[in-house]
């Protein structure tokens, strides 16, 4: 009996291609049976590379899984699309360690898939962290939620994936209530138009994204770095069209954003209850009619190092840190410790004035009217300053008593308090007192 092409396949080891196992990629033929019988077929012999010749149009399948390692999908002369015709369900599920895939697009019947499902699940079924998951010129569009979702992630590499116009997220990483990821790899990949958040990385270690766009998102942000740490995001563009929402939200320590251009965003970059996060030289361009509210935007975060040396564009804040007030800043090559508070608060008269050191370094207690007592102040770090003007209404002889976390040179003085007249005080924190610098300025 003559042997068929599938057969001497068997024999020889050689790449098994899916025709010889009745595929026939007509864009019309469902294919699915046959796909999974020559993907079925190397997890017999344990590895293999499965070849998709262009054809017709595309294959079409309801759903496949590759549950053996060691596998290797090929897109034989160039891209070779895959259509998934399933109204629910993932469309290829990865369950296996050391799989690549390459020069494949997982697209979807519009028509028909319109429920539920992910395009690309990597995933397990074993107790062990999945490791070495490559795409390779992929492409995941138009899949009901989540372009592609990976769970406990080792060593991944991506490079040239793109996913466009799915309905969830459009890459999310995240580790399953079990171990962490770490250590995965993206290069030159595209996320456009998901319905929520571009790139969600959540609870994982180390990742690095180069060249990487998040472009026209509609989530609350285009990338989300949540929980773990170390994560570095590498000249990447980021871009919205609708003025809103944020390009890059952090809630993870130790992460670095390096260069590349974020824009026509409600805020560029966001670092939220984290820690030691550095900001090198991105680019931020808002719109002239809709201009970006703030380029870097620091909440209850510590340690974060913002370099800037190209100038903001359209940009109404270039840097705010609404609660530790301190941001470390790079411009041109030299340092500066910029303190973002605002530059002056005015206060109405009233008993007791509790100051709040965020909300600005001069404290302008106006028309004051009744005799009043200055407390603590709130949100002090150490090395910040205060500089209280006290101003007398138009009865004048109102007086001031200080808390004594106020340390005077020379005690204070309520002489020549009469009316409209104004003196001046400033002290400097220790951490836990404030102390006088220089002599009250007496009324005047």
């Amino acid at each position: 009996m003559a042997l068929t092409k599938a057969h001497n396949r068997m024999i020889t080891g050689s790449p098994v291609n899916v025709l010889d196992f009745g595929a026939v990629g007509d864009g019309t033929t469902d294919d699915t049976a046959a796909i999974q019988a020559a993907q079925d077929y190397l997890e017999t012999i344990g590895r293999g590379q499965l070849v998709f010749p262009q054809t017709g149009n595309s294959y079409r399948f309801s759903a496949l899984t590759i549950e053996s390692h060691y596998i290797h999908w090929l897109g034989e002369g160039g891209q070779v699309d895959l259509e998934c015709f399933a109204a629910t369900g993932d469309a290829l599920t990865i369950l296996k360690t050391v799989v690549t895939i390459e020069n494949i697009r997982i697209t979807a019947d519009t028509g028909t898939r319109v429920t539920s499902g992910n395009g690309i699940t990597i995933a397990h079924t074993e107790s062990y962290t999945m490791n070495r998951v490559d795409l390779i010129n992929v492409q995941v569009d138009d899949q009901p939620q989540n372009g592609i979702e990976a769970k406990q992630a080792e060593l991944f590499y991506f490079r040239d994936v793109w996913c466009e116009r799915n309905g969830g997220i459009g890459i999310y990483f995240h580790d399953d209530g079990a171990n962490i990821g770490i250590n995965c790899t993206f290069i030159n990949c595209r996320v456009w138009e998901s319905v929520g958040t571009g790139w969600k990385i959540q609870n994982q270690v180390g990742f690095t994204f180069i060249g990487c766009e998040s472009l026209k998102s509609g989530g609350a942000e285009e990338v989300f770095l949540q929980s773990g740490t170390g994560h570095q995001w590498i000249s990447g563009d980021i871009e919205r069209t609708n003025f809103t929402g944020l390009g890059i939200r952090i809630s993870t320590n130790f992460c670095r954003i390096v260069g590349g251009t974020i824009q026509k965003v409600l805020n560029g970059i966001e670092v939220n209850s984290t820690s030691n996060t550095e900001i090198i030289n991105p680019r931020f361009i808002g719109d002239a009619g809709t201009p970006m509210v703030t380029g870097v935007k620091s909440i209850s975060s510590t340690n974060v190092t913002v370099h800037l040396q190209k100038t903001p564009v359209n940009v109404t804040t270039p840097i705010s840190d609404s609660v530790n007030a301190r941001i470390q800043l790079f411009t041109q090559g030299q340092i500066k410790n910029l303190d973002v508070r605002p530059r002056r608060q005015t206060i109405a008269s009233a008993t007791p004035i509790i100051p709040d050191a965020n909300e600005g370094f001069i404290k302008e207690i106006q028309a004051l009217s009744v005799n009043t007592t200055i407390n603590a102040p709130t949100n002090g770090n150490i090395g910040d300053t205060l500089t209280f003007t006290i101003i007398q209404d138009a009865t004048g002889g109102r007086t001031v008593t200080w808390n004594s976390v106020y340390k005077f040179n020379v005690a204070w003085s309520d002489a020549g308090n009469t009316a409209s007249t104004r003196s001046t005080v400033q002290f400097i924190s220790d951490g836990t007192n404030w102390r006088q610098i220089g002599q009250q300025g007496v009324y005047l």
